[in-house]
């Protein structure tokens, strides 16, 4: 990002880190005015990082539970839940709810600086419960913050107010049937427990957004402690285990409330978790997904209140720069196939539109092997493009995936061609309907770089 985009990045985050320091939380629709969008690819690929961030650049091992919370040494985090689910008599919704973290400043340990991997930030209240209007009947209460920051005088008491950790979140809910796409996006400080990320127990916020490690009950946990990571089946730095999470948000005419229960082994992208994004080294993430989990609970719109049962995917992602100044953004694609098998494809584009050498891939088969893809292994056609009336942008809108070594090739195209994300941050992510010969399934796609 160069010139008049990095002025307009530095502006926009320095603007809502002013606003944030009052201790507010922010959330946001549309924005008419659309010379102060950002596209969220290039916004979150930092090409000239500071160099006091550590980098993806070498295999490290992935730990299990430490790796589901945040690592602030990095500059930019996600943590990615999509997923496509059905009522008993088949109207169809796809959701998503993603959370960003990005630093603002460098962690500096052994200087007191709140950025550093020791702060400490210890949720104590359960997650909000949505009643049967969608309404948030019990809202997380206080959680305690302890930085490790000096006050104002100097002295050694923690400030809850300083923090160089910015949150962000997008959630969005597709309603097939009345062919309408509902979004929203929230923005906070990791301060008085506006946002957070912590690992065990796994839980990640922002303001009434979150999921949180569950027993599997549906509704509010019982009083008194949850459930703990070790009390699930995992393997330190191999697998995570097959754990259950609770997953609440809500926003205007909208709101979902579901339990995601994992069903296969954690696929660790790339080389053991190092997922390379372009040529240069540290252009990279540390990166795993949890490619499979039943899902069940109600999803509310403007048409009413619906049970749901389906399946979701999950991603975790942290690094400090993935794309170079060649790169423009990303056309990413899971998708669950109904034989029980998953797969994601990710093609990273150069500035020219053309993909890059370093497209990547895997695919989980129905007892829980998997085999990570590379460039070669896949083709990704670009078969019909949709225009946004909003922001002029134009995305691909039907492809056509082959992957001979697995023998599937299949046709993919979304079930509503406007799933564009507006306000401050523009892209496309949306849910999509799989169709060929022998194969047919359901998934989501992440377009960047084309706003």
């Amino acid at each position: 990002m160069k010139g008049a985009g990095m002025r307009k990045f530095i502006f926009t985050f320095g603007v809502y880190f002013m606003i944030l320091g009052m201790g507010m939380v922010l959330h946001g629709c549309a924005d008419d005015d659309l010379s102060e969008k950002i596209d969220i690819g290039q916004s979150l690929s930092t090409v000239n990082a500071l160099p006091c961030f550590s980098r993806a650049n070498k295999v490290i091992p992935i730990e299990f539970p430490k790796d589901f919370g945040s690592h602030d040494r990095f500059q930019t985090e996600w943590w990615y839940y999509t997923g496509n689910l059905d009522t008993t008599d088949g109207r169809h919704f796809g959701y998503q709810l993603t959370f960003f973290r990005r630093a603002l400043l460098c962690a500096d340990e052994g200087k007191g600086n709140p950025t550093t991997p020791s702060a400490q930030v210890t949720p104590t209240a359960q997650v909000g419960k949505i009643d049967g209007t969608g309404q948030v009947i019990e809202s997380a209460e206080a959680v305690e913050v302890n930085p490790t920051g000096r006050d104002q005088n100097g002295g050694d008491t923690p400030s809850q107010w300083r923090t160089g950790q910015l949150y962000l979140a997008h959630f969005a809910v597709t309603d097939v049937q009345s062919g309408r796409f509902y979004s929203d996006h929230s923005m906070g400080r990791q301060a008085l427990g506006l946002a957070g990320a912590v690992s065990d127990p796994y839980r990640v916020w922002l303001g009434q957004w979150q999921v949180v490690l569950s027993s599997g009950n549906v509704g509010l946990e019982s009083e008194g402690e949850g459930p703990k990571m070790s009390d699930f089946n995992m393997r330190r730095g191999v697998d995570a285990g097959k754990i259950t999470v609770h997953m609440t948000a809500k926003s205007g005419t909208f709101a979902l409330n579901l339990m995601l229960s994992s069903v296969k082994p954690t696929i660790l992208q790339g080389d053991k978790g190092l997922s390379q994004k372009s040529e240069k080294e540290g252009n990279a993430s540390y990166y795993f997904s949890m490619t499979r989990s039943e899902t069940r609970g109600v999803i509310k719109t403007e048409a009413g209140e619906f049970e749901v049962t389906g399946t979701s995917w999950f991603d975790h992602e942290w690094s400090t720069s993935a794309l170079g100044a060649d790169e423009k953004g990303w056309d990413w694609i899971a998708i669950h196939l109904d034989d029980h098998r998953d797969l994601m494809v990710c093609q990273v584009r150069k500035a020219d539109g053309r993909p890059n050498a370093f497209s990547f891939g895997c695919i989980s088969h129905p007892d829980g092997q998997y085999d990570i893809l590379d460039a070669a292994h896949f083709t990704l056609q670009i078969q019909d493009y949709w225009q946004s009336d909003t922001t002029g942008a134009r995305y691909p809108c039907k492809w056509r995936l082959t992957i001979p070594k697995y023998d599937l090739d299949m046709g993919i195209a979304p079930y509503l061609k406007d799933q564009e994300h507006l306000g401050d941050f523009v892209y496309w992510e949306g849910c999509v309907q799989v169709s060929g010969e022998g194969v047919s399934g359901s998934g989501y796609v992440e377009m960047t770089g084309y706003f």
